[in-house]
C-alpha cells in the first residue's frame, strides 16, 4: 500500500519517512507517496490497455533468441506485462532433423520497447547488475589522452607508460 504522505526510491522501491530526501542504498532521490501513486496508476492503464495475444494482423519484430529455457522464461516475464510473444524455432538440432536448436522470440511492434526493458531488469536482476554501480560501462582507457579514467575502479590518472591503473592495478596492456 502506497501512503502518499511517505517518500519512495523510484528504483529499489523502498519507503522513507517525508523528510529523507536521498535513498540510502541507491544514492538516488526519493519520489513523493503521491508521484509514486501515479505511476502506479500510469503503469496499469498501460497493461490494461496492451492486447496480449498476438493476432495474425500484428507486425512482429525479433526481440530475442536462444535456447528453448532461456525463451521460455522470457516469454512468461512478458506473459506477465500482458506483453503478447511468438516463439518461432530455427535449425535442426536432433536426429530426426525436426526439433529447433535454438528460438526467436518475437513480440508486437509497438511492445518491443517495452519489452525490451522488461529483460534488461531481469538480465541486470539475475546477473546481479542492478547491485553494481554502472556508471563506468562507457568508460575507454585511452592512452593518448592527458588524463584518462579507469572503466574499473573510476580513477582519473595521466596515461603511462607501464598501462596499468595506479589505483586499482587493472592492466591495459
Amino acid at each position: 500500500m502506497i501512503d502518499p504522505e511517505l517518500k519512495y526510491c523510484p528504483k529499489c522501491g523502498d519507503e522513507y519517512l517525508s523528510h529523507i530526501e536521498m535513498c540510502a542504498a541507491c544514492e538516488i532521490t526519493l519520489i513523493t507517496g503521491s508521484e509514486k501513486l501515479e505511476q502506479e496508476n500510469a503503469r496499469q492503464e498501460l497493461l490494461e490497455s496492451r492486447q496480449g495475444q498476438i493476432t495474425t494482423k500484428d507486425k512482429l519484430v525479433t526481440i530475442q533468441g536462444g535456447p528453448l529455457p532461456n525463451m521460455k522464461h522470457f516469454e512468461k516475464l512478458l506473459a506477465s506485462a500482458r506483453i503478447g510473444t511468438l516463439m518461432v524455432g530455427e535449425g535442426k538440432s536432433c536426429k530426426g532433423g525436426c526439433c529447433p536448436s535454438t528460438f526467436r522470440l518475437l513480440v508486437r511492434e509497438e511492445d518491443a520497447y517495452d519489452a525490451m526493458e522488461i529483460l534488461n531488469q531481469d538480465h541486470d536482476k539475475t546477473t546481479a547488475l542492478e547491485q553494481h554501480d554502472t556508471n563506468l560501462d562507457d568508460a575507454i582507457f585511452n592512452p593518448n589522452a592527458a588524463e584518462t579514467t579507469c572503466p574499473a575502479c573510476g580513477h582519473t590518472f595521466t596515461a603511462t607508460s607501464d598501462m596499468t591503473c595506479p589505483d586499482c592495478g587493472l592492466c591495459f596492456g
